[in-house]
């Protein structure tokens, strides 16, 4: 197959959504197809990922930031890099800060629509248009967010006559973790609507979503889960003093506290047990979004904001902590956070919390990899008998068995038979 690839995110950018496009590239021309990247050409503090395919096969573009006429009135300041504290200060907002910052709001539902990549959009087009232009493809495969890349690809769709896929690795509209005005709900629920239909198939990120969107847009529609890549597997190993504190981690974001760990600092607070039990450290969280519940719900002297750390960073934490912290929202029915993967690698017990009924809990539960329940009395259990194992003869790895068919290549391999098909059935000219 001849695939061009249209994604804002790819290596070596370190972004997790560049964990799945970047491995998407280099797992199909590995097995034998043509795969062209089209990207924006874009800065990032952190550029650690590896790169898999030939520089040559990568187009970056320019791209216009819509928010850049107001970045520096409007913006909040940066993140210290220190570990935070529960005695940190963390300064009330002004009400000038409460203002600008209802003025950024309120500009960004003006302009970033779909969302702020939108700037990408024009160059994106004249590139790929010029790419399609020196050699044919057999099909478009957009992922996103940001859905830039699924206007980019509807346009070069209708501009050659190329068949696209349209894979959603969170949702369009009615996005839990973007609450938007009515306005704006009904203006993303039409673009959507208008955009979607003209895709060929859909890829979705989990099988709830894949349901959604194939009663949906009424098409051929897959689910491939994000997975965990096979080298992350054994390259830390385990090593956690017994006398040392039940170390607990969290690597990932909050959403302004819609991922809630109120249920674990409950239950810290019912097991009786002292910092010296028990350590949870937060990894590139704001301070602002984990110390005030922390400290209102009296278990700041237990947590610790740690900064933000590469990709080869987190895979070490990971495979060093005795527990990872995995936090979904109860109202986030389809989701399937992509640090789940990279936490059944890792081969640590998992604790998770939120939505005691999603694809995240049943994977949890059924392969044995942890505890996944949102009652404190049955977390406090849970964490007493990790205390208890930890200091007897230290928390083992959690079964091989349950990596079983979770693979990202596994993922893949479904992907490609699923794209295989799509081209066989004659949706796609080669």
């Amino acid at each position: 197959m001849k695939i061009l690839l249209v994604s804002w995110f790819f290596p070596p950018l370190n972004d997790v959504a560049a964990l799945r496009t970047g491995a998407f590239a280099e797992f199909f021309s590995r097995n034998g197809h043509t795969v062209r990247v089209l990207t924006a050409d874009r800065a990032h503090p952190d550029a650690s990922l590896a790169l898999q395919v030939p520089d040559m096969q990568i187009s970056r573009t320019s791209y216009f930031d819509v928010d850049h006429p107001l970045q520096k009135k409007l913006n909040h300041p940066a993140i210290g890099s220190a570990p935070t504290r529960q005695n940190a200060i963390i300064p009330k907002p002004s009400a000038a800060r409460k203002l600008r910052a209802t003025a950024s709001e309120a500009y960004q539902h003006l302009t970033h629509i779909p969302d702020r990549q939108i700037g990408w959009f024009p160059y994106a087009v004249r590139c790929g248009s010029q790419m399609l232009n020196a050699g044919s493809v057999d099909l478009i495969y957009a992922s996103a967010p940001p859905f830039t890349a699924h206007l980019i690809a509807k346009r070069l769709s209708d501009k050659f006559g190329v068949p696209w896929i349209a894979e959603y690795r969170d949702a369009w509209s009615h996005y839990l973790y973007q609450p938007r005005p009515r306005w704006r709900q009904v203006l993303d629920t039409s673009l959507e609507n208008r955009t979607v239909s003209s895709a060929s198939a859909i890829v979705a990120v989990s099988e709830p979503w894949a349901d959604c969107f194939r009663n949906k847009f009424k098409k051929p529609t897959l689910a491939a889960y994000n997975g965990y890549d096979s080298a992350m597997i054994s390259e830390v190993q385990h090593r956690s003093g017994r006398d040392e504190p039940l170390s607990i981690s969290y690597l990932g974001v909050l959403y302004g506290g819609i991922r809630n760990p109120s249920p674990l600092y409950h239950a810290i607070r019912l097991s009786s047990l002292s910092p010296r039990d028990i350590r949870l450290k937060f990894y590139g969280a704001p301070p602002q979004e984990v110390l005030p519940l922390a400290t209102s719900l009296g278990v700041a002297d237990f947590v610790d904001v740690m900064p933000r750390v590469s990709f080869q960073e987190s895979i070490s934490v990971q495979r060093q902590s005795d527990v990872l912290l995995l936090l979904q929202s109860s109202e986030d029915e389809r989701n399937v956070p992509a640090k789940l993967f990279e936490y059944f690698a890792a081969r640590r017990p998992i604790l998770g919390i939120g939505l005691d009924s999603g694809v995240p809990a049943r994977l949890i539960r059924n392969r044995n990899a942890g505890y996944y329940g949102s009652d404190p009395d049955g977390i406090a259990r849970q964490l007493r008998a990790w205390i208890g194992e930890k200091r007897a003869s230290g928390i083992p790895n959690t079964p091989e068995l349950a990596l079983q068919g979770l693979a990202r290549k596994d993922q893949l391999k479904n992907l490609e038979e699923f794209l295989r098909d799509f081209v066989r059935q004659g949706h796609a000219g080669g």
